[in-house]
């Protein structure tokens, strides 16, 4: 006669009727803890949709501020050329008066080396003297009263 042994002595069945019961008690368990496999795929997509919708608002702000900066850009070129522009013609007027200058005096100095005994043009204050009176009344010499 063959001697059987009770199915929970052998070392593998007890392995195996464990591992059998918590198959059974996990999936339960999981199942009643998780949504349904389509609501929590509605919900990602939700979510997924919201972060993109803000992710375009993000970049069509940041497209109309770099638009703004663009054209603030080109209108402080134009008007660093404007700017540019005045101060050469500034230093053109300025270099046109000074030869005007140079001219004049380059005209007065022999006016000036005709009549020694008139006063000098930095003492005009000084009273003329009379020699000077007569010989430059007639050409309007400029002295100040005493």
């Amino acid at each position: 006669m063959i001697c059987r042994r009770p199915l929970l002595d052998h070392p593998l069945s007890r392995v195996m009727t464990i591992v059998g019961l918590l198959a059974m008690a996990f999936p339960l368990a999981s199942a009643q803890s998780q949504p349904t496999p389509t609501g929590d795929r509605l919900d990602t997509l939700k979510q997924r949709d919201q972060e993109l919708e803000t992710l375009r608002e993000q970049q069509k702000k940041t497209a109309e501020t770099e638009a703004a900066i663009k054209r603030e850009i080109e209108s402080l070129g134009a008007d660093r050329r404007k700017l540019n522009q005045d101060l050469v013609d500034t230093a053109t007027r300025i270099r046109d008066l000074e030869r005007k200058i140079a001219a004049s005096e380059a005209r007065l100095k022999p006016l000036d080396a005709m009549k020694p005994g008139c006063a000098s043009r930095s003492n005009l204050a000084a009273p003329p003297s009379p020699k000077c009176w007569r010989r430059c009344s007639a050409w309007a010499c400029i002295h100040l009263p005493p």
